[in-house]
């Protein structure tokens, strides 16, 4: 690792050393990190360690992926016809705020949604719902997620990797890789134990990848851009990350991703990079 790389770890080394002392004045924080940099070092974790936050959204994120993975091709692509209908009078009703019309977007997509047996009764067996219908919680993201789900898809049949890894879009050299597998966001027999690498490679950031890459007119799934806007905060070439008490992405999304589990990973991957 050259000079540059080590004396910015040092410095997010310095950050975990010093956190809990410096919390309560709420100063602390490190420098930023180029969003390349910080994928390189997040994919030569220590143990692969998991954590299970089943109240994260980046859990339901997985649930669903692996809903989608257990329909055929047909069905999903059933699915993704389903989300372009919905989309296209409600995107071209101009008596709409663009609130109201992602709102009533995603309203209407999950209804329809739902409306596919096999998909429904799959995510309520990974979503924990053996009686009843899904939660509110469990409908919030499912639009965008499934939107997300086709365009990684179609992401990994463009950019095939004997690995099943997932190439970055933002890096148009395609070597910014994310060395785990992006279909298979759980440890173990019971599916229920989030692979915190999978977390921050995948359910974070390639998540802002595909939005913002599905903004361009000329993507091929550009009709689900819709479910996914909110998520374009731009090209990740632009963006940086901070480490303060939790893993923020001011420059890129003005919010802060807080999860524990994620956050003890972050540490761990980064305290192995550090000591080679």
């Amino acid at each position: 690792m050259d000079e540059d790389k080590l004396a910015g770890l040092n410095d997010v080394q310095d950050f975990f050393n010093r956190s809990h002392s410096a919390s309560a004045s709420g100063t602390f924080c490190t420098e930023q990190i180029g969003v390349k940099d910080f994928i390189e070092w997040c994919n030569d974790p220590c143990n692969n360690t998991s954590g299970n936050c089943d109240v994260d959204s980046a859990y339901r994120l997985g649930q669903t992926i692996c809903a989608l993975n257990e329909l055929s091709d047909d069905k999903i692509d059933e699915i993704k016809k389903t989300l372009e209908r919905v989309a296209a009078p409600v995107i071209s009703n101009t008596d709409l705020s663009l609130k109201e019309q992602n709102e009533r977007l995603l309203e209407n997509a999950r209804e329809k949604l739902l409306e596919h047996d096999e998909l429904h009764s799959k995510l309520k067996i990974r979503l924990g719902v053996w009686r009843g219908d899904l939660t509110e919680t469990s409908k919030k993201d499912l639009p965008g997620n499934i939107a997300f789900y086709c365009a990684l898809k179609l992401r990994l049949k463009d950019r095939p990797d004997e690995q099943g890894y997932y190439h970055y879009q933002f890096d148009d050299s395609g070597n910014t890789i994310a060395r785990v597998d992006p279909l298979k966001p759980f440890f173990g027999s019971t599916q229920d134990n989030l692979n915190q690498q999978w977390h921050v490679l995948i359910s974070m950031l390639a998540y802002l990848d595909v939005a913002h890459a599905l903004s361009s007119e000329h993507h091929e799934y550009h009709c689900l851009y819709p479910y996914l806007s909110r998520y374009d905060k731009g090209d990740l070439n632009e963006g940086k990350l901070q480490l303060k008490s939790s893993l923020s992405l001011k420059v890129i999304s003005g919010r802060d991703y807080t999860s524990k589990p994620m956050m003890t990973w972050i540490k761990d991957a980064l305290v192995k990079q550090e000591g080679k």
